[in-house]
């Protein structure tokens, strides 16, 4: 009897059983559990437009939507969804790490400036740098790789300051840069030139021999790209300088055969 008659009574610590408030104790009303018809969603979470349930419980219990068991204090925040996920006006729903205007959620890298939706792709960098998935989108035939030719170009003079034999060329392509250099062959190395948008390209190397004399090198390929797997050119070799000990211009017509990529 004692019991039935502190049940009722509404002392402090002790359970009161009557109509339902928010309180953190049981009523009759409650709906099978402590305050549970104030927490409508049954995420554990009170209704923060209660006045009794802001009074009752702490912030971190209770729910800025009690119509939605996603949102909560204990949940993570969606981003660009427009929705306060986890009850905390200080956590951003756009963020933008980069700080390139496009926000994380539509970004493809929020940590690169460079990389945005409706941004101008790099060609030749293997980058999807516009964020569409494709890379080096619209930039035409890729040039970059390794040719054979179908000739070995091939020729000593000045008692061997200038020894060149080699019958494979690789390419790197930076539009609007373009660097051909002859492998297997430290003569001519590396000739800089470009590449047109029909295909047709001048590449050129112009360097001082180590004579006692002068004595200028000057080599170049010239032609143009049959698509992107071959081309054909012609390598000229000139010399201008009285220390260039006998050597003379020559020619060579030969075409190039992509056998690798980069």
């Amino acid at each position: 009897m004692w019991l039935w008659l502190a049940a009722c009574s509404g002392e402090v610590g002790e359970p009161v059983f009557g109509p339902s408030v928010c309180d953190g104790l049981l009523q009759e009303d409650d709906g099978g559990w402590t305050d549970a018809v104030y927490d409508r969603d049954g995420d554990g979470f009170y209704d923060d437009q209660n006045p009794d349930c802001v009074l009752a419980y702490g912030l971190n219990r209770l729910d800025c939507d009690d119509e939605d068991a996603a949102v909560s204090p204990a949940a993570a925040e969606e981003q660009c969804n427009g929705t306060d996920d986890d009850c905390n006006a200080d956590t951003p729903d756009v963020v933008d790490r980069d700080d390139d205007g496009s926000p994380a959620c539509e970004d493809c890298d929020d940590e690169d400036p460079a990389r945005m939706p409706g941004g101008p792709d790099e060609c030749w960098d293997l980058v999807d740098n516009n964020c569409t998935s494709v890379v080096d989108e619209g930039c035409g035939p890729d040039f970059n790789g390794r040719y054979a030719l179908t000739e070995t170009i091939q020729y000593n003079c000045a008692i061997g300051l200038v020894r060149i034999r080699f019958d494979e060329v690789s390419l790197l392509w930076i539009p609007p840069y373009a660097t051909m250099r002859s492998e297997d062959s430290a003569q001519p190395g590396n000739m800089d030139g470009t590449i047109e948008r029909d295909g047709s390209f001048e590449f050129v190397r112009e360097t001082a021999l180590s004579t006692a004399a002068s004595c200028t090198e000057i080599y170049t390929m010239q032609g143009a790209f049959d698509g992107a797997g071959s081309f054909t050119g012609t390598f000229d070799t000139n010399y201008r300088g009285a220390g260039c000990l006998g050597c003379r211009g020559n020619s060579w017509d030969v075409t190039g055969i992509r056998i690798s990529d980069f």
